[in-house]
């Protein structure tokens, strides 16, 4: 109930600020677990947070946004950091979905998702390389 129809945007700017210290700050408690640690049990999780990331926009805090974006960026790129979650990441087609979602601003250097992306991007195309590719 409570997601529509808030009147202002302290919680989500305190989640934000709060995420920003887990990620910036690996003394953190929350950080303080390595990437090999985070197991994914459900790619088509994996595959939402990607598909709903280009629809993360704001026209009223547009730096808002785009944190929020990197930020999640960031954690599924950490996410792809252990092999066993490549693998399953590409075969739940994440590399694929990728070029889909997010082919701008893979395509534009200067784009702030693209570092992220673009490293997420070659750990999985590496990982779906068949055996005659090489």
């Amino acid at each position: 109930h409570g997601y529509y129809g808030t009147s202002g945007p302290p919680a989500p700017v305190k989640a934000l600020t709060d995420l920003k210290l887990h990620l910036a700050n690996p003394s953190h408690p929350a950080s303080s677990s390595s990437s090999s640690d985070m197991v994914v049990i459900h790619p088509g999780a994996v595959l939402a947070i990607l598909d709903l990331l280009p629809s993360v926009c704001s026209d009223s805090q547009p730096e808002h946004a785009l944190d929020l974006q990197l930020a999640v960026a960031n954690i599924l790129q950490l996410l792809v950091n252990s092999e066993r979650n490549q693998q399953v990441l590409c075969e739940a087609c994440l590399h694929q979905r990728l070029l889909q979602r997010c082919s701008q601003a893979l395509g534009d250097e200067d784009h702030p998702l693209h570092p992220p992306l673009q490293r997420m991007f070659e750990r999985l195309a590496s990982q779906a390389l068949q055996p005659m590719a090489l």
